[in-house]
């Protein structure tokens, strides 16, 4: 019989603070009701967010977004960065002009 309202992912959510495996498998009885499918698919969410641990927890910061860019007059590969010409968004990205200095190399083999 399918559990009327519910969702796996309301049920994990639901779920996810009961650490004592007896409180947490007598909810699952109860919100999952009888069905089978259901109880299954939030069990597996439940093993995944366990191996899953604090790997975001992991993250180092980033640089200082001026690190970020680096001066005009630098190479980076064949492309010479001459100006900044902006900043902002998502992100705070920065955006620069470049220019191409050495064209790569192109023979007819290669299509």
């Amino acid at each position: 019989m399918k559990s009327e309202n519910r969702d796996a992912k309301t049920i994990f959510g639901e779920a996810l603070p009961l650490s004592a495996p007896a409180e947490r498998a007598a909810y699952l009885d109860r919100a999952c009701a009888g069905d089978l499918v259901l109880r299954q698919e939030v069990e597996s969410l439940l093993i995944a967010y366990a191996q899953a641990g604090d790997f975001l927890g992991q993250t180092r910061p980033l640089p200082a977004s001026d690190f970020l860019i680096e001066r005009t007059g630098v190479m980076i590969g064949r492309y010479k960065l001459l100006e900044k010409i902006g900043e902002g968004g998502w992100l705070g990205g920065k955006c620069v002009s470049c220019a191409l200095l050495r064209w790569p190399r192109w023979t007819p083999s290669e299509g």
